[in-house]
């Protein structure tokens, strides 16, 4: 129940903190917190505006967590960008790293924990370089600079640290089947400034939460999927995404 009610009251601007008592109020914070969508259930129930103090103030401290926050990622991202730019890569980003300036209001409601890119296989080996000569290093063997790896029964390469501490993933393939990965020729075929199509991110998240994730991250996912909605005709996205199967 506490699931059906976070959503609605993010999507439901009828809905304020002032109309929920506060131990109901403090399980549907700490509820948020776990589904990484604290920040704009906070902001969506206006709790930066409710009368009793605690609200006030913990969405004060909060928020300006999820602005730093924000901004270091956002920062990492821009600086990618110019990285690929130099080795004229093809590449999208997945998620929130996608999401947070194109589908949200404002980009810290978005939660990143990390930064997720979709690249085509054959360029993993000049993409790890660059990183690599511009400070990356694996979270796990950061002395090994390795550029080819077995790439069999996984999706994505070994995930990267950023000089300033930002975690990137780097994917050539949307599915783990060890096949050829339509949807992913098709995100990196169509892109606009390196995001894919709405019809084709709202299939990835589909298939991410349902197949990859067994539903872990499911509001954040909910949430995604409302917004990868608007404006858009359900009966020709279920339509498209048939090819994908």
């Amino acid at each position: 129940m506490k699931n059906d009610y976070l959503v609605k009251a993010i999507l439901d601007s009828s809905i304020t903190s002032k109309s929920i008592d506060s131990e109901e109020l403090d399980k549907l914070i700490n509820h948020a917190e776990k589904h990484r969508i604290k920040q704009i259930f906070l902001d969506k129930v206006s709790c930066k505006k409710d009368r009793r103090k605690k609200y006030h103030e913990q969405t004060e401290i909060y928020t300006r967590y999820s602005l730093t926050r924000d901004l270091s990622i956002s920062e990492e991202i821009a600086n990618l960008i110019r990285i690929f730019k130099t080795i004229d890569l093809e590449f999208v980003f997945l998620k929130g790293s996608a999401f947070k300036k194109t589908l949200y209001e404002v980009s810290y409601h978005r939660d990143c924990r990390d930064i997720d890119i979709l690249i085509n296989e054959l360029d993993i080996p000049k993409t790890l370089e660059i990183l690599f000569s511009h400070g990356y290093k694996y979270l796990v063997s950061p002395e090994s600079n390795n550029v080819t790896h077995d790439l069999s029964g996984t999706h994505q390469m070994p995930v990267l640290v950023s000089p300033n501490g930002q975690y990137v993933e780097l994917h050539f393939r949307i599915t783990m089947e060890d096949s050829e990965c339509k949807l992913s020729k098709d995100m990196l075929k169509n892109h606009v400034d390196n995001v894919a199509p709405k019809f084709l991110n709202f299939i990835h998240v589909a298939y991410h939460a349902l197949v990859m994730n067994r539903l872990n991250n499911g509001l954040m996912a909910l949430i995604d999927i409302h917004y990868l909605l608007e404006n858009e005709e359900a009966s020709k996205l279920i339509k498209q995404s048939k090819q994908y199967n």
